[in-house]
């Protein structure tokens, strides 16, 4: 399922506004199938907002089982190598499988790039 993602400062954010966009995520996701995830952070740096920015944009559901993905750590571009085999668009469902945390890596201090080391998340 897809999701729209709001990220907001802390500053903004309060339980008033977080039930809000759980009721909203709820009806959202039975009525048109997106869901709406909030990150509230309390400072954004450049390099996470981009990182962010590029991951929103593929957010959707992998063409193959997740158990099809590569175990373990591997860079950025050897998860697009290895999905040449099993998906439909390698390049945009690697971002997306970033996207919905089936990898993790340094969204923080480092741009997304070919060479990124990535850790499979055991879902």
């Amino acid at each position: 399922m897809s999701e729209y993602i709001e990220i907001h400062h802390a500053s903004k954010v309060d339980d008033a506004y977080r039930a809000k966009i759980a009721f909203f995520d709820k009806f959202t996701r039975k009525m048109a199938k997106v869901g709406i995830r909030l990150i509230v952070v309390d400072k954004l740096n450049s390099i996470e907002m981009t990182n962010l920015s590029l991951l929103t944009q593929y957010y959707a559901a992998p063409t193959f089982p997740l158990a099809m993905a590569p175990d373990g750590q591997l860079t950025f571009g050897e998860l697009i190598k290895s999905l040449e085999a099993i998906a439909v668009c390698p390049i945009s469902e690697a971002y997306g499988l970033i996207a919905k945390k089936i990898y993790h890596l340094d969204m923080y201090n480092k741009p997304l790039t070919a060479a990124t080391i990535l850790t499979r998340a055991y879902h």
